[in-house]
């Protein structure tokens, strides 16, 4: 069961339920297309400390489930312990139109789950 975590902030005089988001920024390099059985990479960028972040890619033709992005300097990470987390991998095979979301486990459990980001394969 997914839980999703409302952050209440302050506007002025009135208190606004705001759904925290999984990631501060979210990438598919190269952008804004990306060439059949290229290797891309994605990332996102927290502004916590998280337990794991994970990524979900779909398309009409092509999906996949990625459970570890990384923040380690390895597998596509540019630099260790920079709170972006990423993963190189070759691109979906069939060109088109392709969402990516990604969820960021927090250390209790609790899972927030990012916007989808639009890429495109040709």
């Amino acid at each position: 069961m997914r839980k999703q975590i409302i952050c209440w902030v302050l506007l002025g005089t009135t208190w606004n339920a705001v759904p925290l988001m999984a990631c501060t920024q979210m990438q598919v390099l190269p952008s804004p297309k990306v060439a059949t059985g290229s290797m891309m990479t994605l990332i996102c960028k927290t502004d916590v400390v998280v337990k794991q972040v994970a990524a979900e890619i779909a398309g009409q033709t092509w999906n996949a489930a990625l459970p570890n992005l990384y923040d380690d300097g390895s597998h596509g990470d540019s630099a260790a312990n920079d709170k972006a987390y990423s993963l190189t991998l070759a691109a979906p095979p069939t060109p088109g139109t392709y969402q990516v979301k990604f969820y960021r486990v927090l250390p209790d459990q609790n899972e927030l789950e990012s916007q989808l980001l639009t890429f495109e394969v040709q």
